[in-house]
């Protein structure tokens, strides 16, 4: 047993004249190293600061003990709990899922304690063999959640995302509809669904927003949509009820002459007084599972059209506009997206030879068909 030199409230001297701390806080007992010498500096240091390294000391010693006990599952949704108000509804029930189906899985044989920057780039790399990088990013930017609540917690020591390699994201550009297919899916169409399809080729709106609009948006004398609001599983996303970096729904959006009459000659007839597109309970569309499988894939298969996913309308009218050299900031204006951004040029555009044009410059250069021997 250590002898005393000298002693105080909560702390005492060793024979090796280093300080100690000494207590019970809350049932704990503490008798531990501060790791500095009795000088008179740090005596007097320790006689004012013991009562409160007591408490931390306590604190860190029952965290310790709830490292050997606390799953990666019951620390992770605890952290989603805490932080949910940064996210909206689907976000939150979206870390869930990736908690509770890729990091749960992988993890639940270790200890927080035990997983290191290796661990999180080895679940990186065998998530990215059947997942997205978004997918990965995702789960990794959860996993960094959960583990700075740990640190600030004591639960761990240090977080291991700070030292693993991050994840590069990489999108997949959608192959937009040709225009022969983008004319026979209109003309092919019929009902609600034709005016869906036109409206959604002819603005570049997303699914939700189109599936969001009700008559009240429509100026028909102005000829505008004014945009207010998507729905996103049943739910109302509206610009007033974002949280933290997420799409604008509100902008206004051009009618073009011909769809504004076709609007006219489908609002005679409105299926809802309220919402321009309802399905046959007469209420809105949740989402777009049932517009894809019941009215899309049959009509694509019908007329031997490549299945496509329902918003590669949105890169179509991105991709058309962008090849016919329509101004790129009203294209961003119409899309919501933020002017000058990149991410709908490299995201959504995809673009096409203008056969009539180089037709022009090889006649200007060459004189028609003549060729100069090289």
């Amino acid at each position: 047993m250590q002898s005393e030199t000298q002693k105080g409230k909560g702390w005492f001297v060793n024979e090796c004249d280093i300080l100690y701390l000494r207590g019970t806080v809350d049932g704990v007992s503490i008798r531990q190293s501060t790791g500095k010498k009795a000088t008179k500096l740090n005596i007097a240091w320790i006689k004012k600061n013991a009562p409160m390294l007591l408490i931390k000391a306590s604190q860190q010693k029952q965290n310790a003990r709830l490292n050997f006990n606390i799953s990666i599952e019951e620390l992770g949704n605890k952290a989603i709990e805490l932080t949910s108000h940064k996210r909206d509804e689907a976000g939150n029930a979206d870390y869930r899922q990736k908690l509770r189906d890729y990091i749960v899985p992988f993890f639940k044989g270790y200890k927080l304690e035990e997983i290191k920057a290796m661990h999180i780039e080895l679940f990186q790399k065998e998530l990215l063999k059947s997942k997205s990088s978004a997918t990965v990013k995702r789960c990794r930017n959860l996993l960094n959640i959960i583990m700075t609540k740990a640190e600030a917690s004591d639960i761990i020591s240090k977080n291991p995302l700070k030292y693993a390699d991050n994840v590069q994201v990489t999108h997949r550009k959608r192959v937009p509809y040709s225009e022969l297919e983008m004319r026979t899916m209109i003309d092919k169409a019929d009902g609600w669904f034709r005016v869906f399809l036109i409206l959604a080729f002819s603005t570049g709106l997303r699914s939700g927003e189109l599936m969001g609009l009700k008559w009240s948006d429509i100026d028909f004398e102005q000829g505008f949509i004014l945009l207010e609001r998507s729905l996103t599983k049943g739910k109302i996303k509206t610009d007033e009820t974002r949280i933290g970096k997420t799409k604008s729904h509100r902008r206004t959006i051009e009618i073009i002459p011909d769809v504004l009459k076709i609007l006219k000659t489908y609002y005679a007839k409105k299926p809802h007084p309220e919402w321009m597109f309802v399905s046959k309970y007469a209420e809105p569309f949740k989402d777009t599972t049932s517009i894809i499988k019941y009215h899309l894939q049959p009509l694509l298969a019908k007329y031997s059209i490549p299945y496509k996913e329902l918003t590669t309308t949105r890169h179509t009218f991105i991709s058309m506009m962008m090849n016919k050299g329509f101004d790129k900031n009203w294209i961003q204006e119409m899309v919501g997206h933020k002017i000058q951004s990149d991410v709908t040029t490299r995201h959504y555009f995809t673009y096409e030879r203008d056969e009539k044009r180089l037709a022009g410059i090889n006649n200007f250069m060459f004189g028609g068909d003549k060729q100069e021997n090289v």
